[in-house]
């Protein structure tokens, strides 16, 4: 067997999570489309990769954790004439419907560990629906119960959406696999059923209840900041003035130690890890 393994990102800063997860796709090369900031990452290194594996025969294994983990998808799709199984750990969507079907040969394992935020990017669609569900995951538990900083949740999500659509970035993601799923404890649990589903979201919310982050006071203050930001961009059809309004806002809501959200903290490598050697406190 050949392992061929993928780093992740070397920054954890949620302002970079948050405005990666609003790129465009570019269509792959056999099928389909696919993130845009992948895609042009994996064609650094693709050369490299085909020196690496001449004349290793035999079964490869491709795997990588983050953004490793979107590469790690690309090269089980680019590498097509090899028997390979892919495992990937924390990854975010990578592709449409139509990439994910040029893998259904491949052999998929993907790991989720608890809240992992960055499973859940890009949006399956940049529609007002999924981007708001985006922005009410970057939200410490709780302030999703007061009414202006969901009000102005909406507002921001309107504003995306539209400045989003009016730009023709409307791209569409899918996961290529179900996932396996380690919940608060680090109990693994097999692709969702309609029983495990109900059990998932259960756990996500007793874990987040149970966190202790640190985030910014005047959350209000910025969101209102970011829809100002935002609608403006999307009247000038201003696209990096959009994700510079969007980095400047995670930027700026999280600040300081530990990490703000549960949802960040369960990505980092030492989670995944412990999923099989167990948690530890």
């Amino acid at each position: 067997m050949t392992i061929l393994a993928f780093r992740g990102t070397e920054s954890n800063k949620p302002e970079d999570i948050l405005t990666d997860a609003l790129a465009s796709s570019v269509p792959w090369t056999a099928r389909g489309k696919v993130h845009r900031g992948f895609a042009r990452t994996y064609a650094l290194v693709r050369g490299g990769i085909n020196k690496a594996l001449a004349g290793a025969d035999g079964r490869l294994l491709i795997t990588g954790h983050s953004l490793g983990a979107g590469l790690a998808t690309l090269a089980a799709a680019d590498l097509a004439t090899r028997h390979r199984t892919l495992i990937t750990f924390g990854s975010p969507r990578v592709g449409d419907s139509d990439f994910k079907q040029g893998l259904a040969d491949v052999t998929m394992r993907r790991f989720v560990d608890c809240c992992d935020l960055v499973t859940r990017i890009p949006p399956e669609r940049f529609d007002e629906h999924d981007i708001e569900t985006l922005f009410i995951d970057l939200m410490p538990i709780d302030l999703r119960s007061e009414v202006i900083a969901m009000s102005l949740i909406r507002a921001i999500a309107a504003g995306l959406a539209g400045a989003l659509a009016a730009l023709g970035v409307q791209p569409q993601y899918e996961h290529v696999c179900e996932a396996t799923y380690g919940d608060r404890t680090g109990k693994l649990l097999q692709p969702p059923t309609s029983a495990t589903t109900s059990a998932i979201a259960a756990d996500q919310l007793a874990a987040r209840k149970a966190y202790r982050g640190s985030v910014t006071p005047d959350v209000a203050h910025l969101m209102r900041e970011l829809v100002n930001a935002v609608f403006a961009a999307g009247v000038a059809r201003d696209a990096a003035a959009i994700r510079a309004a969007v980095r400047d806002f995670g930027a700026r809501l999280f600040q300081g130690d530990p990490v703000p959200l549960r949802d960040l903290a369960d990505h980092t490598p030492i989670n995944y890890v412990s999923l099989f050697t167990g948690r530890v406190g």
